[in-house]
């Protein structure tokens, strides 16, 4: 079993575009995702050119006369979609999302209404990122829609210790999201304009012919059900739910989602490989260009955690990027898992190589498990720390302890060099023979 790493092409969206209601189909939601990796903005409108090698590898191999005809189909749905982005502070605007789709000499022209800009450009706050071969794996709409709406929440198992975050929609809301909705409908359109309540318009104003799996039992069994055990098999996130009733006669007024890290199958994580790998392989430039914003993110993680240590009191003048990116992937890039070891440290004395603590605390979880301590480096056959530290031994013992060091530790010279002056000699003298056999057996504390 495998977790899915970001590596290949990363597309981003604002939270406010990721909860837009707007209706499309699986392929158009994957055409709008290889645009966002592709965008171009011209006098502050934003702009997509898509050339057929890209699309096959979305869509999968077929001939051009079948994709010349799906693609006519999708930019003819994609150019009359209504979206409706709300703040949630209780303001919208409802406009069309693409204001032209044109394929003209083998190029698929997609060109954005300008008031997509901020929801597709130059995002720094208040955005999600996907990875773009997983989003194009989903065989199912309403996994894909359900998966980007739950992988907003999902950053926030970075900021826990607990398994799993919550996440309640209200389920007219939640069917408006996914596109269950007609929400083209020029009545429906009007409806959102002049302020109706997502209830009353699923309930109340849509006719039955515009709304999808009305009946709850249909919702659950062929949406909610099939999105669940396809976000189980092919993404890294996966999620339990449990239904909010109220009202007159208990009626479901609401799913609340528990989401969490998923692990997926080896074979499921090699054709996530694959697809990334032929991704990268028709647009290499746009692949490029997600890693360095993805390392731009990772900046961002480093400058908080060092500000964090700062407020504790930590000295950060040996805390290097490398340093931080080997702590944020030992703690499986969870900051809050980094925040607690470091307020664990606080009570830990005599902490000599910090970050080489800090990386084994993280990985080990010390906070939570306290770690079994050896000298000499062996589990099976040395004395614990703790036993060696309430020994009292004479110096001649702690000699022979501290040449043993020496000849036979493999980290003996990396721990000399630890130090801002690395010659044995200058640590002999500067350091009693109690403070020199403290301070390796630290030292290798934090390389475990």
């Amino acid at each position: 079993m495998e977790t899915i790493q970001d590596t290949g092409i990363i597309v981003r969206k604002s939270n406010s575009f990721v909860t837009a209601k707007f209706r499309t189909t699986i392929m158009g939601n994957k055409i709008i995702a290889l645009s966002l990796a592709k965008l171009e903005e011209k006098d502050g409108q934003l702009q997509a050119i898509l050339y057929p090698s890209e699309i096959r590898r979305l869509l999968g191999a077929q001939n051009d006369t079948n994709l010349y005809r799906r693609l006519k189909s999708v930019a003819q749905t994609l150019a009359g979609h209504v979206i409706t982005i709300e703040d949630g502070k209780g303001n919208f605007e409802v406009f069309n999302m693409i204001t032209n789709v044109s394929y003209k000499d083998h190029r698929m022209v997609i060109t954005y209404n300008r008031m997509m800009t901020e929801q597709m450009s130059r995002l720094k706050s208040n955005y999600t990122s996907y990875e773009l071969a997983t989003l194009v794996g989903f065989s199912k709409n309403y996994t894909y829609r359900l998966y980007e709406i739950l992988k907003k929440e999902a950053w926030r198992l970075k900021e826990t210790i607990a398994p799993y975050v919550e996440k309640e929609y209200g389920l007219n809301e939640l069917r408006c999201m996914i596109g269950l909705v007609n929400t083209d409908a020029p009545y429906i359109s009007k409806a959102v304009q002049a302020g109706a309540s997502w209830d009353r318009i699923v309930e109340e104003i849509a006719k039955r012919e515009d709304i999808q799996y009305d009946n709850f039992g249909d919702f659950k069994s062929r949406v909610l059900n099939v999105a669940q055990q396809e976000m189980q098999e092919k993404s890294d996130i996966a999620f339990d739910y449990e239904l909010i009733k109220g009202g007159t006669g208990g009626r479901v007024r609401a799913i609340l989602f528990y989401i969490r890290n998923n692990i997926v199958s080896d074979e499921v994580a090699l054709q996530i490989r694959q697809a990334q790998e032929a991704i990268e392989e028709a647009a290499p430039e746009y692949a490029e260009l997600s890693r360095s914003v993805e390392e731009a993110e990772k900046l961002s993680c480093y400058e908080a955690v060092k500000e964090y240590l700062r407020a504790k009191g930590i000295r950060t003048a040996n805390f290097s990027q490398a340093t931080f990116f080997q702590i944020y992937k030992a703690s499986g890039e969870n900051i809050a898992v980094i925040r607690e070891e470091i307020d664990y440290s606080i009570g830990v004395p005599n902490i000599k190589n910090y970050f080489g603590w800090l990386t084994a605390a993280v990985k080990e979880r010390y906070s939570q498990n306290k770690p079994v301590q050896t000298i000499f480096g062996d589990c099976d056959r040395a004395e614990r720390v703790e036993d060696v530290k309430s020994m009292v031994v004479s110096d001649e013992v702690k000699e022979k302890i501290w040449n043993r060091y020496k000849t036979e530790s493999p980290e003996f010279d990396e721990f000399i060099d630890s130090f801002e002056f690395p010659d044995i000699c200058a640590v002999e003298m500067m350091f009693s023979l109690d403070e020199r056999i403290r301070m390796f057996i630290d030292f290798k504390k934090g390389r475990k």
